[in-house]
């Protein structure tokens, strides 16, 4: 399967410091291509991750700099070069409602933030859709009116991270 994985472009995937979002990211397009598909990691040319990866943004810019604009074009370029794909798993905020203009594209998203505030208003337009994924299902009973189609905790696996007595 050609599956393309869309990420913010503010960090590196792998983060080089600190970047919850882009570790998960890097743990995801790994075990997608370790499973034998075709994987393409839309992100920034900061990015180590070992599968194909494609930007717009040679250098990661940091978060928050650039602001909307910045995501927006990141996500224009974005469907522009991953059209035709199997499927694409969004991560930005934006992506999902651009996704409207790609009718011919299956596009699931992943909310890595609270269902409530602006975010709220966000996922309850996009969710008709575009399928919205949970990371734990406490986010997801928080969703209230959202359709949320599965919960996915962060594509980690939770037995490497054994409870310890702490």
């Amino acid at each position: 399967m050609r599956i393309a994985v869309i990420a913010p472009h503010w960090l590196a995937v792998p983060p080089p410091a600190y970047g919850g979002i882009e570790a998960v990211l890097d743990t995801l397009a790994r075990g997608l291509s370790d499973a034998g598909h075709d994987v393409l990691l839309y992100t920034n040319g900061d990015s180590t991750c070992p599968v194909p990866t494609a930007w717009t943004y040679e250098h990661a810019p940091g978060v928050g700099i650039g602001g909307v604009a910045g995501e927006l074009r990141h996500v224009i370029d974005a469907y522009e070069a991953v059209d035709g794909v199997d499927i694409v798993h969004d991560h930005t905020l934006i992506g999902p409602v651009f996704a409207e203009r790609f009718r011919r594209l299956s596009v699931v998203t992943t909310n890595h933030g609270p269902f409530e505030g602006e975010l709220s208003t966000l996922y309850r337009a996009v969710g008709r859709r575009v399928p919205v994924i949970a990371i734990s299902r406490h986010q997801a009973s928080l969703a209230r009116d959202i359709p949320v189609a599965a919960v996915i905790h962060h594509g980690l696996d939770p037995g490497r991270f054994p409870n310890g007595a702490g």
